[in-house]
């Protein structure tokens, strides 16, 4: 299929539009195409799910010769029964037909995102294709676990696993919801029709926010690599000795917790900064306590790093979360930040907006890594 993805991808036009050597910054036509195509996928999410839906039970309900109930009488049971495999076999054509289209959609949705933001263009999009295509099918960035990086730390696996099965079915979950609603409003009488369109508008919901989602992303994955090009040339040289090497392992670990993701832009960070100081990745690598004294404890130049990483790990998948706001106060008691968390979604806003993040850098890199 990931060829069929990327032919697909090929097809989308590109125009020609201008291009810059160093950090490409948003002006106010380019956010405004993409707000408009914000709207745009989640408008399309939306009446794909609406249209597939009502397609699945019109055709039920208006043709009702065409999906006819098969009594079986299984092993161990006294009454048969009734099954409708030409429905399910119907619902099952539907639903690969809906995943196609909303893969189209996020497929157009990104390319478009990397084209408005000069991510890709003519000369350009053979090579960063495959790494803008990982967000359109959600794929999640599981090298990280290459390099003994763990976002579950601490995390009770079965209470993940339950977790995140809850969220595949949150549309299901809530379309049952609102049937034991309709039930109790309208009385066992309730037509089946009415209870079968009921989980429509819960679907196409789902889809639209997750369309929204899905541009959000690739947003986020293009700026953050735009500022991690951006900051390459400006970091301190190496090596740097033992300590500093767990120093920078903890800090990459303790953004992966606070994350509790396999994030594409933290395996960028990742990758640039054990690279940068070619250090060997690790089989595993746990987060001790007392990362805070740890990091107090550190040399100005390397502690002035570590904390880059921490507030740029916060602001790169676009999202302040509440961990990460108790983790910032508890940064601040220790004398570390002096950021608000306040001034930081202002940064992870002018992250999202294209606007770079110029200020936030100069706080803690030097412009010359010499000096």
């Amino acid at each position: 299929m990931e060829k069929l993805y990327r032919y697909i991808f090929d097809r989308f036009p590109l125009e020609v539009r201008k291009q810059t050597s160093g950090l490409h910054t948003l002006d106010r036509q380019e956010q405004d195409e993409l707000h408009s195509l914000r709207r745009v996928v989640m408008i399309v999410g939306f009446s794909i799910s609406i249209i597939s839906n009502s397609l699945l039970f019109l055709v039920y309900y208006i043709f009702p010769q065409l999906f006819p109930v098969v009594s079986v009488t299984l092993p161990f049971f006294e009454q048969p029964i009734s099954l409708e495999p030409v429905f399910w076999a119907w619902i099952g054509i539907i639903v690969v037909i809906e995943l196609l289209l909303l893969i189209i959609l996020n497929l157009y949705s990104v390319h478009r995102v990397a084209v408005v933001t000069g991510f890709i263009h003519a000369n350009s999009r053979a090579t960063r294709r495959d790494a803008v295509m990982e967000v359109a099918l959600q794929t999640p960035a599981r090298e990280l676990a290459n390099y003994g990086i763990d976002p579950y730390q601490g995390v009770n696996r079965l209470g993940l696993w339950i977790f995140n099965s809850m969220l595949k079915l949150k549309g299901t979950i809530t379309h049952r919801i609102v049937r034991m609603l309709l039930l109790r409003i309208l009385g066992r009488s309730a037509l089946r029709l009415v209870l079968d369109f009921s989980g429509v508008p819960v679907y196409g919901t789902i889809n639209a926010l997750a369309a929204r989602r899905i541009q959000r992303e690739a947003q986020v994955l293009i700026m953050g690599r735009a500022i991690l090009n951006q900051i390459k040339p400006r970091l301190p040289a190496g090596p740097l000795d033992r300590a500093g090497e767990d120093l920078l392992y903890d800090t990459l670990q303790y953004i992966a917790i606070s994350k509790r993701d396999y994030h594409h832009n933290h395996l960028l960070l990742t990758q640039m900064f054990l690279e940068h100081y070619g250090i060997a990745a690790r089989e595993r690598h746990l987060l001790e306590p007392g990362f805070e004294q740890r990091l107090q404890a550190a040399p100005h130049e390397l502690r002035q790093l570590t904390t880059l990483i921490i507030l740029l790990g916060f602001i790169f998948d676009g999202y302040i979360s509440w961990r990460e706001r108790i983790k910032l106060a508890a940064l601040q008691g220790a004398a570390l930040v002096e950021e608000e968390a306040a001034e930081l979604q202002r940064y992870t806003r002018d992250f999202l907006a294209g606007q770079g993040l110029d200020d936030l850098i100069a706080r803690y890199l030097p412009s010359d890594p010499s000096g």
